[in-house]
């Protein structure tokens, strides 16, 4: 479901900004309408329109992800231009892997830019951090797929969804504010990188917000698979509200069941 309401997102965004970067120029030798401008990724004698992806399409990130998302993305622009395309103008790709890896993303985006109307898709993190500086130079609007608060006040990025620190204090302004609970026992499970800190932000955050009761924190490495320890933690404590910022879809499975079998509630 997230993966879906990600792509839904990712795709309007992508509409909008490629109508805001190529449709602005009127051709003034032709009275009928507007025309597109010529300029990289927007090839006027084919009237073609050309968007980069940067995408994880071999390793760990490559299934769950990485896939998903960007087939998701042509899928949907298939449909545009089996309905005649974009004033006219069939949509193309550029793909390319990045495996989640930094330093390729940036090798991959230099191959690209040049050839490129916008990143369509980013995916992932430490990878869109690792360009966002060469896009704000090279004035590139990229469609990231990063839920990273650090990311969203940077001017050519466009995420593509609620970033992770926003998530965890919107769902319990929800436990306040609508469920109507004050100061609720809570702790927090999460991930123990930059992606899980995120989530841990909004959470410290929320407490002081919300003047919630912290019983207890916990997290765990990114490979880890048995998270009995930190559920453990959370009942001896007594949470009563436990958020958890955990990103491959396995462990979130775990973890989750594993805090259904120690009865431990999850905000909703």
């Amino acid at each position: 479901m997230l993966i879906r309401k990600t792509l839904f997102a990712c795709a309007g965004i992508i509409v909008v900004c490629m109508m805001a970067l190529s449709g602005c120029a009127s051709n003034t030798s032709n009275s009928s309408g507007s025309s597109l401008k010529t300029g990289p990724g927007v090839d006027v004698a084919n009237k073609t329109i050309t968007l980069g992806i940067l995408s994880p399409y071999s390793g760990p990130v490559a299934a769950p992800v990485g896939d998903p998302l960007a087939r998701g993305v042509e899928v949907y622009f298939k449909h545009v231009n089996d309905n005649g395309g974009i004033n006219g103008y069939k949509v193309k790709f550029l793909e390319e892997d990045t495996q989640y890896n930094p330093q390729i993303e940036v090798q991959k985006y230099n191959q690209i830019h040049n050839q490129v109307l916008m990143i369509a898709d980013s995916l992932g993190t430490p990878t869109t951090f690792a360009i966002k500086n060469q896009a704000a130079s090279d004035h590139m609007l990229v469609s990231a797929a990063t839920l990273s608060s650090a990311l969203a006040r940077e001017k050519y990025l466009v995420l593509v969804g609620t970033p992770y620190r926003l998530q965890v204090e919107n769902a319990f302004d929800y436990i306040v504010h609508k469920q109507g609970i004050q100061s609720p026992a809570t702790g927090i499970i999460y991930q123990n990188d930059e992606y899980g800190q995120d989530g841990l932000t909004g959470y410290k955050e929320a407490v002081a917000a919300y003047h919630m009761n912290d019983v207890a924190e916990a997290n765990y490495a990114p490979t880890d698979t048995d998270f009995t320890a930190q559920v453990s933690q959370m009942k001896a404590a007594k949470a009563r509200r436990t958020p958890i910022v955990a990103k491959a879809p396995l462990r979130i499975g775990l973890l989750y069941l594993r805090c259904a079998s120690a009865t431990l509630r999850l905000p909703r």
